[in-house]
């Protein structure tokens, strides 16, 4: 099995993960999307329809503004974006839009990963937290619509995955609980600034951490609350816990409150024994839920792995089926960052 058949992140094997592509179209992956990718399907084969404009296209390699509107494009993630802008030609003079056979086998890839149950941002095989159990969690939002989950470290900062980075702003919300009510706790803030690590980059996994300052400072009470970053090794068969909001499916059912699960660590060897050919570096760690399908799913990412009380890794990446154990979650080990968290919080 090949590297770019299981993995769901933006990785160097071209696999775009729906939770990165709703960030950058800013919108939730759904039926909207599926249609979407159907369309441009059909427009890249060259037929001819109303749905697909000679002009126009967008590639969602690139970000774009959140408050945008998508529009079908033949240019798909992991096409090539085309060289230069190219002017529209007459009627008479347009050429029929043919793809490359290595580009059409990632498009039927994304496609099955959506159609399979690759658009939730869920837990899977988890259960209901208890109200105001998690006080440091965070949801991540554009227009609404919840996108990543975060921690809050400090009163106005918070810890996600860097593959979470949006051109926009987000709105971080605090205290909740179901994100659709109205709830006394809740606490809105617009994140100011966005400061990934230096040596994230969109085609690699590794330094998959992201630090959101806050408009304004939170106000601790019983349903908000700081998480402190768990430092030190972590031991394998180590029992741990990570949260998150959305589908609970992989049909479009979304929770009425915040999921969580149980995961188990898993030492490093095994770890990559499972993924094969991706690498999983020591500044990762990888768990699994106790039952055959059991963890996070994508749109899950930037959320904590809490380990005895503290933040021990950011919600990375996962498999091409979700809480599949044999190609295990992954998370970034915070340890491993400790020093550029404190340096960034001491500057801010």
């Amino acid at each position: 099995m090949s590297p770019s058949s299981t993995w769901r992140n933006v990785g160097r094997f071209g696999v775009v993960s729906p939770t990165k592509l709703s960030a950058q179209a800013g919108m939730k992956p759904g039926k909207d999307s599926v249609r979407e990718i159907l369309v441009a399907l059909w427009c890249a084969t060259g037929r001819r329809s109303v749905l697909c404009p000679s002009t126009g296209t967008r590639s969602a390699n690139t970000r774009t503004n959140p408050t945008s509107t998508p529009t079908c494009t033949s240019t798909l993630p992991g096409s090539r974006r085309p060289s230069k802008a190219t002017a529209k030609k007459p009627a008479s003079q347009e050429e029929t839009a043919w793809i490359r056979p290595d580009t059409m086998a990632t498009i039927v890839m994304l496609l099955l990963l959506v159609l399979g149950g690759a658009d939730g941002s869920h837990i899977v095989g988890g259960r209901d937290a208890a109200p105001q159990s998690r006080p440091y969690m965070a949801s991540l939002q554009i227009r609404g619509q919840h996108n990543c989950g975060g921690a809050l470290v400090r009163e106005d900062f918070v810890l996600t995955a860097a593959h979470c980075q949006i051109r926009g702003q987000y709105t971080v919300v605090l205290g909740a609980d179901s994100l659709t009510a109205n709830e006394a706790t809740k606490q809105e803030f617009r994140a100011v600034r966005s400061i990934p690590h230096p040596d994230y980059t969109a085609n690699e996994n590794e330094n998959d951490i992201m630090l959101l300052k806050l408009s304004s400072r939170a106000s601790l009470t019983q349903a908000v609350q700081l998480i402190g970053l768990k430092s030190g090794r972590m031991r394998a068969d180590g029992q741990c816990l990570t949260a998150g909001w959305g589908d609970v499916g992989d049909n479009g059912t979304l929770p009425e409150r915040l999921q969580e699960v149980n995961v188990t660590i898993l030492p490093q060897r095994t770890c990559s024994r499972r993924w094969r050919g991706v690498p999983i570096t020591r500044t990762m760690v990888c768990g699994v839920g106790a039952g055959s399908i059991q963890g996070f799913c994508s749109g899950d990412s930037g959320g904590p792995l809490v380990c005895e009380g503290g933040a021990a890794g950011v919600v990375s990446f996962s498999g091409r089926r979700c809480g599949n154990p044999r190609t295990p979650d992954v998370y970034t080990r915070v340890s491993s960052f400790s020093d550029w968290i404190a340096d960034v919080l001491r500057n801010n």
